[in-house]
């Protein structure tokens, strides 16, 4: 069999209900796979899960169930949501509303960050975002994750999961959190006991300058109705392609703050200082790694 990669986004609330049950009722071998998962939840004083599908099977129950638990004690004590903008603008948004324990959480993608703290904090911040007219959804969780609130239950987890053995690995896993492969040689079960409280952030292409240099001239190229081939890196968008300070400092806010989710505000964006596409992509790279694409 060929190998394949799966690209996997597991956290809580990353699902659609029900996604798996047509699956269990058409294929023996899941319906199969669910009833050994119900056994193994059996074992540990577990209602049967098969209709809520957890991830593994006896060890792993083991896992799921002991992190329920832990986090029993935090049930309806606080909310997450995301919110449809950068982390910077997300941690402006957090300071205006002036609530210690609203946080961010998870960095999922460069203009889509978590929040995670009381319900009230997290309702306020909903209204928020909805007078700037940005993107936020609740999500469906029981409590807040990635918070210093649950560092409670980050303890009770590591001692419920204790006597969990780590077993040789079968398959390369790549985790963002960590930053590499996991290996036989990395404690698994202290990185998920960390990953109860720390903040999770998505891994973030680090690009070079040609890849930059070949979005920008794309970007200008359509904005513009040039050909791409007019658009080198040194050619000067006004004296040379007749790109006028107006239009230039436009296409900086389109390109250098939407498309590239920079954190520059719009009015400190001067086209004098970009008079060509190599000191834009310049601009790009010398940008802090969190808030490149």
């Amino acid at each position: 069999m060929t190998p394949r990669t799966a690209l996997l986004f597991p956290g809580l609330g990353a699902y659609s209900a029900g996604m798996l049950r047509g699956l269990a009722s058409e294929h023996p071998q899941v319906a199969a796979t669910f009833r050994e998962i119900d056994s193994a939840a059996a074992r540990h004083g577990i209602p049967p899960v098969s209709q809520v599908v957890v991830e593994a099977l006896d060890d792993g129950v083991h896992l799921v169930c002991a992190k329920a638990k832990a986090l029993k004690e935090s049930d309806g004590k606080g909310a997450m949501a995301a919110i449809g903008a950068n982390e910077t603008v997300t941690r402006r948004l957090i300071g205006a509303l002036d609530d210690p324990d609203l946080l961010v959480a998870c960095l999922n993608a460069p203009r889509q960050t978590v929040i995670s703290g009381p319900h009230e904090a997290i309702d306020r911040a909903g209204n928020a975002t909805a007078a700037l007219d940005s993107f936020f959804a609740k999500l469906q969780l029981p409590y807040a994750s990635h918070h210093p609130a649950a560092r409670r239950a980050m303890l009770d987890f590591r001692d419920l999961i204790a006597g969990t053995a780590q077993h040789p690995l079968s398959i390369p896993v790549f985790s963002p959190v960590q930053g590499h492969r996991y290996a036989d040689t990395d404690d698994i079960k202290a990185g998920l006991n960390r990953a109860v409280v720390p903040a999770a952030r998505a891994p973030v292409e680090q690009p070079d300058r040609t890849s930059i240099l070949a979005r920008l001239r794309g970007l200008h190229a359509t904005a513009l109705e040039y050909p791409e081939e007019v658009l080198a890196e040194d050619a000067l968008l006004e004296a040379q392609l007749g790109i006028d300070s107006l239009k230039q400092t436009a296409l900086l806010a389109k390109v250098v703050v939407a498309e590239f989710g920079l954190a520059d505000e719009v009015s400190s964006l001067r086209a004098w200082d970009f008079p060509s596409l190599g000191r834009v992509a310049d601009h790009i790279l010398r940008a802090p790694a969190a808030s490149r694409p």
